[in-house]
């Protein structure tokens, strides 16, 4: 029986951390997205393909939505992202290095708002 419970709390502990939450910052990239100044955005770094995206914007709003990286065999790779609030609509396409985690792309709102995103 405590052979069974450890078991299950290792295996707890591998889910949780496989799961980590990162972030960065969207900067503004024309004048309309220069009047709400730099975003944050909190992500899954699952270490797969995809996951969960959320952006609360200065007014309150809560924009969520997923991200999708393309799964080629080549060491760099594509990949898009879908918000939605109550009101906006974000959508991202960005540049990855699959060997390192870091890249690069933009996102525009539903009201023409363009920002640059590395990360």
């Amino acid at each position: 029986m405590m052979v069974k419970q450890v078991v299950v709390l290792v295996g707890m502990v591998m889910l949780v951390g496989c799961s980590l939450k990162s972030t960065m910052k969207l900067n503004p990239d024309n004048d309309q997205a220069a009047s709400m100044g730099v975003l944050r955005a909190e992500y899954d770094n699952t270490g797969t393909a995809g996951g969960r995206v959320k952006i609360i914007l200065p007014s309150g709003e809560i924009l969520t939505g997923l991200y999708h990286t393309d799964e080629s065999a080549s060491r760099t790779g594509t990949g898009t992202a879908s918000l939605r609030g109550e009101f906006t609509t974000m959508e991202c396409d960005y540049v990855i290095n699959k060997d390192n985690g870091a890249g690069h792309g933009s996102c525009e709102t539903s009201d023409g708002s363009v920002y640059r995103v590395k990360f």
